[in-house]
């Protein structure tokens, strides 16, 4: 009796420990950084725009705390808000209440491309706090965007709850597809799948060009995934990418920028090494008279290269004027 009566008991002990072994595996897929989300459309977590949106979502205008600016994932909005707004603090909410009355002040309008960035940050902090709601009730939705086009989602059941796919909403030129029992089914609004232990789906999108040769436009796109343990959604940004063709006349443009800046390079380097010569305007005649019977007059009015000029008489003393300072002469090599 005794050794029979502990076989439950150690069954029991063993489905608790498989359980949360369970729950433990699932943990491990935490849900995406901040910092690291926000990096991927180029936007710091120290940036105006995250702060902007932070505060937006979690601060009144007067600097106080938002009554309902907690719940979960708030430990992780105040891990990427920079120590200099937060100061010490005790707790989550509490380093948010210092935030908001130290932001506060700083608050001011911006730039149309700053706003974006601020829209970008509000909807990356929405979907990581969607993220952490899952995963409070044991769920794992999770997403990685490869690059303008292309996005994965993975999904993840609880061992307790179950998880079941109601459907994909996609706005924009988004598609998504996946396998469901190993045959590939298009995940729209339309697609129901009960998640037994894990489910994968890829969504592509497609860009257009305005005209031939220009750059290809990606739309702004939001992709939702509908369950019944809760939504997720990941905002994609609007973006722009370069075709072949115009990097190929950008590349050859470049090419002849810089054959035409070699030659204007040649024709600069003697301006900038050529030297300046004084020129002097110097007086007309001679300023005495002698008896004599010849002489030479070298001061006639002429500019010359020398500071003074000089009259001669025969056998009589030479006369030195001064030359009037007239500008410099530029000399090329």
């Amino acid at each position: 009796m005794k050794s029979g009566a502990s076989k439950p008991a150690q069954l029991i002990a063993i489905s608790i420990m498989m359980v949360t072994s369970s729950v433990a595996v699932g943990q491990n897929l935490q849900c995406p950084d901040i910092a690291k989300t926000l990096k991927e459309y180029s936007i710091d977590s120290s940036s105006s725009s995250y702060l902007n949106a932070v505060f937006s979502q979690h601060c009144q205008q007067d600097g106080s705390r938002k009554s309902d600016g907690g719940g979960i994932g708030l430990e992780a909005v105040v891990k990427a808000i920079p120590i200099k707004f937060t100061g010490s603090y005790s707790n989550s909410e509490e380093a948010v209440s210092n935030f908001c009355k130290t932001y506060a002040s700083q608050t001011a309008a911006t730039a149309a491309s700053d706003s974006y960035k601020e829209t970008i940050s509000l909807k990356a902090l929405e979907t990581i706090q969607q993220c952490n709601a899952l995963q409070g009730s044991g769920v794992t939705i999770i997403h990685q965007v490869n690059n303008v086009e292309a996005a994965n989602f993975y999904l993840r059941r609880s061992v307790i709850q179950p998880l079941e796919l109601q459907g994909v909403a996609a706005t924009g030129n988004v598609t998504c597809e996946g396998l469901v029992g190993g045959k590939k089914k298009v995940f729209d609004s339309s697609i129901s799948v009960s998640v037994k232990t894990t489910q994968s789906f890829a969504c592509k999108r497609v860009g257009q060009r305005q005209a031939a040769g220009s750059p290809l436009f990606f739309s702004e796109s939001i992709i939702t995934v509908l369950t019944n343990q809760g939504n997720y959604s990941l905002f994609w940004p609007r973006d722009e990418r370069q075709s072949e063709n115009m990097a190929t006349q950008i590349d050859r443009r470049i090419t002849l920028a810089e054959g035409e800046l070699a030659v204007t390079k040649a024709n600069v380097v003697p301006l900038v090494k050529a030297s300046s010569l004084a020129i002097y305007k110097c007086p007309s005649g001679a300023a005495v008279s002698y008896n004599a019977a010849w002489m030479y007059l070298g001061c006639n009015g002429q500019l010359s290269a020398e500071s003074t000029c000089s009259n001669v008489w025969y056998n009589k003393p030479v006369e030195v004027r001064q030359c009037a300072p007239a500008g410099n002469l530029r000399l090329f090599q």
